[in-house]
């Protein structure tokens, strides 16, 4: 009963003792900021190998004033072999990369608009707000694949390149083929995306144009049938599954979105440069086009766990095909994807109006509708330090209609010097939302329902400290009419408010080669069907040194994985949703890893020890029920950068 006090008490202990250090080698830390892991100036004449380049990512409902970010060559970091271990949110997973997880941190976004069903992929689904544009000086590419026990294998490649001052293009692959460990267990994930970018010298017109596809054929063994067995030392060989390979169960999506952000200054002068200023803002055009095909086909399914066949008992073969065509008219105050002008005070503004069509077609039915909201987006600077952002949307009519989306972040900047800066940050964000209409309306061979749902309430505050990248904060928020699956994987409502309380906080320390990365996230839910740990942690130790003139530098450390004991949520393959379950406790168990990273130039050769101590304290790991974590393994991986 103890034991989550205890294990929160020791990373408060843990915090504080690495925070004592923030300031006091805030400046020595911010002299190699511009340094990579050799203690090279990136300016350096032999540059190419650190090559200054940078990201940015941009908004699909309305335009933002991009925010670059420098590419960090540094080896400050644990060695992480899969995408969705670069989050600082914290996953739980079905024991393998690239399937079905949810973030045991709790958090709340919804994107405004028609949502059909939300997909339990975090982060291995590409879209337009996770897409990482970058604006290299001539050629930037990235490739890295890595190789995981249990015959995992990750592939991503980045590439863009600035083909004329005014014309980018880039290209990003990201691929996952693996067997798994289990009967019925293999994945086959492809996402890709391509983008190009340009604007006339004068900035008169310009357009940004984005496809996007995500492709994803998962086997389904619905986890394992007795855990006894695993937590006995049966090897997965030795263990059956829910559903057998007779069952032959697979899940299938298949995403393409195009997407075409365009825009026309409404008027101006030229400068002695040619390009037009004193406009009095653009004409901003966007349109996109998004399908979606969601499949689960399965021979057999146990009737046991699927008493119900409304259309055959033999095979199921549900299949859902989701269109949406938006289009979007606005005015803005700034050319869309430009960067934050370096004035002490300013305002940007856009404005205008969002028409959608929607259509859903299932088994038996086909759903039509058409939706209008009217948006804004406002950024405004004040006195060099106060930073005001805020966007609202209303849906008008259609499914979403009253739907409303309300946030914004006030900011503020002190200790402004340019090795200390600190800001201060208020968010704070309502969401006024129909529920997905997957939760409305579905006609499956397993499932079938059709519920009259209410609006569902968010309202969300957090204070936040961040300082380089430290960043600690206080989260609220509360939720009304939440929707979620129960124990009988229907869709329920929590008609009553819910209150979430979190605490967060990262630091990553280093100095002198050795490093401290804290992630951790302490959090209270007071309505027993918000599923959360209390405490969720993750902990790098590591040190790195240079070697042989500092041609090599070497890097070795320790990354622990902790969360506390709690009714995880159990995991539906046929819906590919997760639901309230009773039966199983997971957590309270730590997952230890060790990690040795070798960087030459531009490549890095990675190595890593995954789940040393399994089985030594007994076979009781898993983060979702009826799914075992992994066993102890190693990875595998290269990184190579170019920047020619």
């Amino acid at each position: 009963m103890n034991q989550p006090k205890e294990t929160a008490k020791f990373i408060f202990i843990l915090l504080f003792m690495a925070l004592l250090y923030v300031d006091a080698y805030g400046q020595a830390e911010s002299e190699t900021e511009t340094k990579d892991s050799l203690q090279r100036d990136i300016s350096h004449e032999d540059g190419k190998n650190y090559a200054t380049t940078y990201y940015y990512y941009i908004h699909s409902l309305y335009p933002v004033s991009i925010e670059k970010t420098l590419i960090d060559t540094l080896v400050q970091n644990p060695y992480n072999e899969d995408i969705s271990l670069f989050s600082r949110s914290l996953y739980a997973n079905l024991g393998i990369f690239g399937r079905a997880n949810y973030s045991m941190n709790f958090s709340f976004y919804r994107k405004h608009g028609f949502i059909y069903k939300t997909l339990p992929y975090n982060t291995y689904l590409r879209t337009i707000e996770n897409w990482r544009f970058y604006l290299p000086e001539e050629v930037y590419a990235n490739l890295q694949y890595n190789f995981v026990s249990g015959k995992e294998n990750h592939f991503s490649v980045a590439y863009a390149q600035q083909i004329t001052e005014d014309l980018y293009f880039g290209l990003g692959l990201e691929s996952i083929i693996a067997e798994g460990r289990y009967i019925m267990q293999k994945i086959r994930d492809v996402n890709l995306g391509i983008t190009l970018r340009y604007h006339l010298p004068s900035n008169r017109y310009g357009f940004s144009m984005y496809y996007l596809l995500n492709l994803v054929k998962n086997q389904e063994n619905g986890g394992i049938e007795e855990d006894s067995l695993f937590e006995n030392g049966k090897s997965p060989s030795e263990i059956n599954v829910r559903f057998s390979s007779n069952n032959s169960a697979y899940n299938h999506i298949l995403e393409n979105t195009f997407f075409l952000r365009h825009y026309l200054a409404l008027s101006g002068k030229r400068n002695e440069e040619g390009r037009v200023e004193n406009k009095i803002g653009y004409l901003v055009h966007d349109m996109e086009f998004e399908s979606n095909k969601n499949l689960f086909d399965a021979l057999r399914l146990d009737s046991n766990y699927f008493p119900v066949s409304n259309f055959n008992r033999d095979t199921t073969s549900d299949l859902v095909k989701h269109r949406q065509i938006r289009n979007t008219i606005l005015w803005s105050s700034y050319m869309p994807e430009d960067t934050l002008p370096d004035k002490k005070n300013f305002i940007r503004l856009a404005a205008g109006i969002m028409y959608t069509f929607i259509k859903v077609e299932d088994t038996l039915s086909e759903y039509r509708n058409h939706q209008l909201a009217p948006l804004a987006n406002l950024y405004v600077k004040l006195f060099n330090r106060l930073h005001i952002k805020a966007n609202a949307l209303i849906t008008l009519n259609g499914y979403n209609a009253g739907d409303i989306t309300v946030d914004g972040q006030l900011a503020l900047d002190f200790l402004r010097g340019e090795k200390a800066k600190h800001q201060i940050k208020l968010d704070a964000a309502f969401y006024n939302y129909s529920p997905d209409y997957f939760f409305t309306h579905l006609t499956a061979n397993n499932y079938m329902w059709e519920n009259e749902l209410k609006k569902q309430q968010a309202l969300i505050a957090g204070v936040i400290w961040e300082h380089k990248k430290y960043s600690m904060g206080v989260h609220y928020y509360t939720l009304n009419n939440y929707t979620l699956l129960d124990e009988n994987c229907l869709p329920a409502q929590i008609e009553q408010f819910v209150n979430v309380y979190q605490f967060a906080a990262y630091v990553p320390f280093y100095i002198k080669g050795f490093g401290i990365n804290a992630n951790i996230y302490l959090q209270y839910a007071d309505n027993e069907r918000i599923r959360i740990p209390t405490v969720a942690t993750r902990q790098t130790v590591y040190y790195g040194f240079p070697l042989f003139k500092r041609a090599l530098f070497l890097q070795f450390g320790l990354d622990f994985l902790y969360n506390t004991a709690y009714y995880a949520n159990g995991y539906n393959p046929v819906l590919q949703q997760f639901y309230l379950q009773n039966d199983k406790k997971t957590g309270n168990y730590g997952y230890l890893d060790f990690f040795l990273r070798a960087k030459i130039n531009r490549f890095q050769l990675q190595f890593k020890l995954t789940h040393l101590w399994a089985g030594l304290f007994g076979k009781n790991y898993y983060f979702i029920p009826h799914y075992p974590a992994k066993d102890m393994g190693f990875a595998l991986g290269i990184l190579w950068r170019f920047y020619d």
